[in-house]
């Protein structure tokens, strides 16, 4: 019986953990991996690495299912804080921009409704929390063209961050 209960028991931490806004991207942990470590992965899944003001910038990455421009990827005290996604009509063409922003929101929302926080009256941005990771979807017309953003950002490393810079004021 004891033992019946140990299985149930794990059974649920697993479904419990697995259901948890995703944190980990390419092999990079969020709050958990060096600038340096990501320099040393990032090589192989994409094109032009650059880096940037603690951020570093790759090129025609593949990830969901989607191909992105470009991808972001934040660094606060030289560890990852957030990794984005992003295209733009531009680059991508409105059409292909559009079907990507409704395609992803669907996703999203079947697969994080239970983190749903809210969504903007124009359906300009949504974002799902589940008190660890912050998942933004935004669609916004930016200098002349729509754009289209995806970030995972660690809530504690943001809030650092955004309290650093509350501190210099």
């Amino acid at each position: 019986m004891k033992r019946i209960w140990l299985l149930l028991f794990s059974f649920f931490l697993c479904l419990n953990v697995s259901s948890q806004i995703q944190r980990q991207f390419f092999g990079l942990q969020l709050a958990e991996t060096t600038m340096q470590e990501a320099w040393d992965r990032l090589s192989n899944i994409g094109e032009n690495i650059d880096d940037k003001d603690n951020i570093i910038i790759v090129e025609n990455v593949r990830f969901g299912g989607y191909n992105w421009p470009f991808a972001f990827f934040r660094f606060y005290d030289n560890v990852l804080c957030s990794v984005s996604f992003s295209a733009s009509e531009l680059i991508s063409g409105k059409s292909s921009v559009d079907d990507t922003f409704n395609s992803l929101k669907k996703k999203l929302d079947r697969k994080y409704s239970e983190y749903y926080i809210k969504e903007h009256s124009n359906g300009e941005f949504t974002i799902y929390n589940d008190n660890v990771t912050d998942l933004m979807l935004r669609y916004s017309y930016y200098g002349g063209e729509n754009k289209l953003i995806i970030m995972y950002s660690d809530l504690k490393m943001m809030e650092a961050e955004a309290q650093r810079i509350e501190d210099e004021l």
